[in-house]
């Protein structure tokens, strides 16, 4: 009976390690020039990481492109473009660093690794209805991107924007230990009786 109530201790550990480290997808928020950042643009721009590789869709219009793509992470991460359809991107962004994104970073040296796309008009950012990965491994990280071609009023215009992830609260982890903790003392106190 101890046997299966430490088993069932240790499964749902394990369980809850898998979850946190699942894979994460969402959504990007404008943070500069706003009144021409819309809300279908929050919408229409995505985001999936699966622990290794981070996608970025663009799901816009074909009139709206990503020219600049920009990671920051806790610790030094290497990142490497892994390709997309119809997109090409070189290491250094110019702007080396997010417009508008100084306070999103979350590394000493601010925004670690800029990703810019290639001049050739055939290749040229990731347009509406393309997506393009990146490859890393960390948990801890910020990405931004720069969309242009956006409507504001009769012109065009860029906006920065960042992907917003679901980070685990300390408080989660608190009453998961806590949760376990009585597990283990329910076993104990019924090994007793």
């Amino acid at each position: 009976m101890i046997h299966s109530a430490f088993k069932a201790i240790a499964l749902a550990a394990a369980t809850l390690i898998g979850i946190s480290a699942h894979a994460d997808s969402g959504s990007f928020a404008c943070i500069s020039n706003a009144a021409s950042c819309t809300a279908a643009a929050d919408n229409d721009i995505s985001w999936a990481y699966d622990g290794s590789t981070f996608t970025i869709t663009n799901g816009g219009p074909s009139t709206w492109f990503i020219g600049q793509v920009y990671f920051d992470f806790a610790s030094a991460t290497p990142v490497s473009f892994a390709g997309g359809v119809g997109t090409a991107f070189h290491s250094g962004a110019s702007p080396a660093a997010l417009p508008g994104g100084a306070a999103y970073t979350i590394g000493a040296a601010g925004w670690a690794s800029s990703w810019g796309a290639n001049a050739s008009p055939s290749l040229h950012g990731i347009n509406g209805g393309e997506s393009a990965s990146w490859t890393f491994a960390s948990t801890d990280y910020v990405a931004g991107i720069h969309l242009q071609g956006v409507p504001l009023g009769t012109a065009t215009t860029g906006a920065s924007l960042i992907a917003i992830t679901a980070v685990p609260e300390p408080e989660t982890y608190a009453l998961m230990l806590a949760g376990l903790g009585a597990m283990a003392f329910m076993a104990r106190r019924r090994r007793r009786a």
